[in-house]
């Protein structure tokens, strides 16, 4: 430290420097869509909506991308319902803590005190939500000389990355730490949280960007972006649970973390509990985000023989509620373990049919309506693939056209065999509530028909990815 007879002119440049280094360790700023939306920028008009064009990314997005509409969703009768009855105050009006948790998701830029100019537009899930907070690259991310590294380390997030893109969507439909949706939210009305990237990117019709690239350059594209949303997904719930049987003992046990179905269910002869041979009064522990993860880790040449997800798997299975410490132990050792899996680029369209298939001959299997549901979507990635993979081998000359009608033709049982499981799988019209009272009636009638249908489509599929190599 410098002493009483440094000059003065030295110790005012020791302070400009410590404060340099602070203003560039400090964490950046959100600027607000507005930022982005200049016509020079990313706010041109539209040309053609059926074929994305840099520059109107901004106005895509406003008009055609669920997120535009998260904080319009804060403003709806039915939230304002689902908020009072979380608030849980005597005086039925909303708590602003309460309402601070849901802008962390449906509304974080509406969080930043200092955008304070126009608070109709450029606030919900925008584009610092998902490319980063724009503060210290927004000034530089369009000149001619910089690079993609540089920009990361100015906090731009890698979203050509794909396990970072199913990152960032898990922070929200998944959760964490600090944006935790409870059980107590969805009892007060919120659906349960059910990410599977793959369909979440199928809701965006209109995509601000064009996928068309990487779909070309990227050996089954659909396959590998449903991997990275499945280990995203496992991670993130991983933490979660961590930081949930971190809290004080009143919030253990956590109900979010179990099957809705286990306990939500009508009265039957044949109930989900009796099927799934449970013990009565034991709820099930979900399977939704670690319903692949295991092959997936198996996947990964550096992966060892790991038993963390399955001593917690054990856990839950054992006792009810389960022990708070132990729960916190192994979730913690499960998290760094996963932790440091990455998506393979290996992993194929071949692999995850093959998977697929040996995971619904075993007869022991799991077969709640969370499993089926994942399973069904995976494929519903393969069917993507295939047909993604055979557009490119006609684009390339490798399959003329008649043969390609051909096998597109041929796929059209594949398609239709999967319309038919999802009407077995999707609950009946309603509300959020009536979802939550029990499984849906055609995945009750259909249970015994699930698995061999599954696999009747995944033994078909593997066969004609394998006709495409």
């Amino acid at each position: 430290m410098p002493g009483p007879l440094v000059s003065i002119a030295l110790a005012l440049a020791t302070t400009a420097m410590t404060a340099a280094v602070g203003e560039e360790t400090d964490a950046p700023k959100m600027m607000g869509s507005l930022s982005c939306s200049s016509v020079s920028c990313h706010g041109g008009q539209i040309d053609n909506i059926a074929r994305p064009r840099p520059r109107e990314e901004y106005v895509r997005w406003l008009q055609d991308d669920p997120h535009a509409q998260a904080r319009a969703t804060l403003q709806s009768d039915r939230f304002q319902t689902i908020l009072s009855r979380a608030s849980q105050r005597a005086d039925g009006k909303p708590d602003p803590k309460m309402q601070a948790r849901c802008n962390q998701c449906h509304d974080p830029v509406g969080m930043a005190a200092e955008l304070t100019a126009n608070h109709n537009l450029g606030h919900g899930i925008s584009c610092e939500s998902c490319h980063g907070n724009a503060e210290k690259w927004i000034t530089r991310h369009y000149e001619r000389d910089v690079n993609r590294a540089e920009l990361l380390s100015l906090g731009m997030l890698d979203t050509k990355n794909l396990h970072t893109r199913g990152k960032a969507c898990a922070s929200c439909h998944v959760g964490s730490a600090d944006q935790d949706m409870n059980h107590d939210m969805i009892a007060a009305g919120h659906p349960p949280l059910r990410y599977e990237l793959t369909a979440f990117h199928d809701l965006i019709r209109h995509k601000h960007w064009d996928d068309s690239p990487e779909r070309l350059q990227t050996r089954d594209f659909q396959v590998q972006l449903w991997a990275a949303g499945q280990v995203a997904g496992a991670q993130a719930s991983l933490e979660l649970l961590e930081a949930r049987c971190g809290s004080v003992p009143e919030r253990w046990p956590e109900f979010a973390e179990y099957n809705c179905f286990a306990c939500h269910q009508r009265f039957r002869v044949s109930s989900s509990l009796l099927v799934a041979k449970r013990d009565p009064g034991r709820p099930d522990w979900s399977r939704w985000h670690l319903t692949f993860v295991e092959s997936l880790q198996a996947a990964d040449r550096s992966a060892d023989n790991d038993s963390s997800l399955q001593t917690l798997r054990t856990i839950f299975s054992e006792t009810f509620p389960p022990k708070q410490s132990q729960v916190l132990a192994a979730s913690a050792a499960a998290r760094r373990r996963f932790n440091n899996l990455t998506p393979d680029e290996s992993f194929s369209a071949e692999k995850l049919l093959l998977t697929l298939s040996t995971s619904l001959s075993n007869p022991t299997g799991e077969s709640d309506w969370e499993t089926r549901s994942q399973q069904f979507l995976a494929l519903v990635a393969a069917e993507r693939t295939y047909r993604d993979e055979l557009a490119k081998a006609q684009f390339f000359a490798r399959l003329g056209s008649e043969e390609y009608n051909r096998r597109l033709t041929e796929h059209e049982s594949v398609v239709a065999d999967l319309t038919l499981v999802r009407t077995w799988l999707q609950f009946e019209g309603g509300s959020a509530k009536s979802v939550l009272s029990d499984e849906p009636q055609q995945f009750h009638e259909h249970r015994q028909e699930l698995g061999p249908q599954l696999k009747t489509i995944a033994d078909k599929m593997h066969g004609r990815m394998l006709l495409l190599k």
